[in-house]
């Protein structure tokens, strides 16, 4: 299966979390050296340290030889391995977005206490 061809993935267009994650399943089927949670945990952090670099240089906290990266390829990256992991253990990232959504007024309002 040839995942760019078959798919809407270049498309600009809506999609629920769901969706994103049948796209980073899709992708992920195609490779055929398999990582295991933890491999794909050690590359979670790997993009996140890729993040933090850019968002220190953008905000002129680092000045650094090497310019930011694409923050968007990064952010894209650490979403396609979070929905990968949260596959792997049948987390339903639609439900829990909308579960998050109701208990975050009152982290804002404890937040907003301090």
């Amino acid at each position: 299966m040839n995942f760019a061809l078959s798919s809407n993935l270049y498309q600009k267009m809506s999609k629920t979390l769901a969706q994103l994650s049948q796209d980073c399943q899709d992708l992920d089927s195609q490779f055929t050296n398999k990582w295991n949670i933890e491999t794909r945990l050690v590359n979670l952090m790997e993009e996140v340290g890729e993040l933090s670099h850019d968002v220190l240089v953008v905000e002129g906290k680092k000045n650094d030889a090497l310019k930011a990266k694409d923050m968007g390829s990064n952010l894209t990256n650490l979403l396609y391995e979070i929905l990968l992991i949260a596959d792997k253990y049948s987390v339903n990232m639609d439900d829990s977005w909308e579960e998050f959504l109701q208990v975050m007024p009152q982290w804002v309002e404890m937040r907003n206490k301090k």
